[in-house]
């Protein structure tokens, strides 16, 4: 993922019709780890509670 802001901006989109409210969290592998259990973020209560919508294949 090499734009980050616009990967988010692009899924917001595509679940505004949903009009239910929804969280788009758009982070590698590495942010992840980095702030999963940093105080404030929402990395902790995305990675406990929220559903994976997509996960890009690992290279081969």
């Amino acid at each position: 993922m090499t734009h980050p802001r616009r990967e988010h901006t692009r899924l917001r989109r595509v679940v505004r019709g949903l009009h239910v409210p929804v969280d788009v969290v758009v982070a590698t592998p590495e942010q992840a780890a980095r702030y999963c259990k940093a105080i404030g973020l929402i990395y902790a209560p995305a990675l406990k509670a929220g559903h994976l919508l997509y996960e890009r294949p690992a290279a081969t």
